[in-house]
């Protein structure tokens, strides 16, 4: 069985409401976890269940319209202060689908709870619209599965449309042409530059007295070392395109000719 615990959005201060509501950002992060679990975990037939406080509500709202068929429905024990046992007991002959929407420090005590048996041993760190995914195994003990928090899809700015999430074919093959010739380039210049300065060196040390051989050689190393910091940069953005391509990518076989989201493997 699965069980998921989501804490509410960020709400407005109590000093302006008893039951204060979400913010715009509380609602915005709300939805952008939702999409993502939407989108990414199996998560089918849920049943949110939330304190009946504004901010829990509007929270258990936002999720379910991110699912198709979830039901909400308030439920009492999820104060911020109750005693976590009784759900714990209620879980063991409940069903998958499980969404307890709530406060802290409840849904911190009762992971524990589950978890460790102690609801005063945190274990996990709970942030406003971040949900934690516990799985309990065939032998009745709880683990953490995963955690997800707005914070880290923020950080790592995730497409919010499914369709955007893999890039095209044409883009791909634009991105390794990019590449292939960077590296052409790289390596003609880098042989080039290495040629010029050794002729150069070799020429004022010939040709030169001591004074302006040592000089020579001097502005050579000096135009040597520019024309090596130009070429770590043009290194540093081919790194940069091989990053955006990304590792999954990088042994496919891809033509012009492949379907926008296609991706044939080596």
């Amino acid at each position: 069985m699965r069980l998921y615990l989501m804490q509410h959005g960020k709400a407005k201060p109590k000093q302006e409401d008893s039951d204060p509501s979400l913010t715009d950002e509380g609602r915005s992060e709300v939805r952008r976890v939702a999409d993502f679990l939407a989108r990414t975990a199996a998560m089918q037939r849920l049943h949110i269940k939330h304190s009946g406080k504004t901010r829990a509500l509007q929270t258990a709202e936002t999720l379910a319209g991110a699912f198709e068929g979830a039901t909400v429905e308030e439920v009492e024990e999820l104060a911020p202060l109750h005693d976590p046992t009784p759900w714990a007991e209620r879980l063991d002959g409940a069903d998958d689908g499980i969404v307890l929407v709530g406060h802290l420090p409840y849904l911190a005590r009762l992971t524990s709870l589950l978890i460790t048996g102690d609801q005063d041993r945190r274990v996990v760190q709970f942030s406003n619209a971040g949900m934690v995914c516990l799985e309990r195994g065939e032998d009745g003990q709880w683990t953490l599965l995963w955690s997800v928090v707005p914070q880290l899809l923020a950080a790592s700015h995730l497409p919010q449309e499914p369709d955007a999430i893999n890039p095209s074919a044409e883009l791909l093959v634009g991105l390794y042409d990019e590449l292939d010739e960077l590296k052409r380039n790289v390596r003609a210049r880098n042989w080039g530059l290495g040629c010029f300065v050794l002729a150069g060196a070799l020429f004022f040390g010939v040709s030169a007295s001591g004074g302006a051989a040592l000089a020579g050689i001097i502005g050579l190393i000096v135009l040597g070392c520019r024309l090596t910091w130009s070429e770590l940069r043009r290194l540093r953005r081919m790194r940069m395109i091989r990053r955006l391509i990304g590792p999954d990518t990088e042994d496919c076989t891809l033509s012009p000719s492949s379907s926008p989201n296609q991706r044939g493997t080596a």
